[in-house]
């Protein structure tokens, strides 16, 4: 049995059997995980409270046969932004399973400090990431001005062929705006 300490942020969780979930965090120390946590839906849990998408907390993971969340602490949640919980959509989606990132994770914790993001937090999520540079080209035309991001796709796109493509876009792929005109 091997236990972990590390600061997370919470990305997401979804309901597993009747009282339990799967949450996913993004960590310091470990990267993205998902990690089991029992009882947490029921009405008395003390785990729940923490687990909120969005806040950022030290959690103490155990891994056994599964990844189990055993103890959490988080911080007092700041007033997370529609622009914010979407942010963690699209780093849920972007980033790789059990791959720590510590640029990445100054980054992400520095946003999720603020509460809400500033104009360039996806730019600079996708340069760590190594998805984005100064020559980025939409996929579609060519041109620089990019201002789309696709996932799953990792295309980038500009305003125009946005405008032309939006229609014939899967709901498999989501939208991120990350630039400003």
């Amino acid at each position: 049995m091997i236990e972990h300490y590390t600061e997370a942020l919470v990305l997401g969780r979804r309901p597993q059997a009747e009282f339990d979930e799967l949450v996913t965090l993004f960590t310091k120390d470990l990267g993205k995980v998902e990690a089991f946590v029992k009882s947490s839906r029921r009405p008395l849990s003390k785990l729940s409270p923490h687990l909120l998408p969005g806040n950022l907390v030290r959690a103490r993971l155990v891994e056994k046969n599964r990844l189990q969340l055993a103890d959490v602490l988080g911080e007092r949640p700041k007033n997370k932004s529609a622009d914010f919980l979407r942010f963690l959509d699209f780093l849920n989606q972007v980033t790789p399973w059990a791959e720590p990132d510590y640029p990445l994770w100054q980054l992400v914790k520095e946003a999720a400090h603020q509460g809400e993001l500033d104009e360039g937090t996806y730019e600079k999520t996708l340069t760590v990431l190594g998805f984005y540079s100064d020559e980025s080209l939409c996929v579609n035309c060519g041109s620089g001005q990019i201002v789309y991001f696709i996932t799953p796709d990792v295309i980038f796109l500009c305003e125009s062929c946005y405008a032309r493509l939006a229609g014939s876009l899967g709901k498999e792929n989501a939208v991120f705006r990350f630039k400003k005109k």
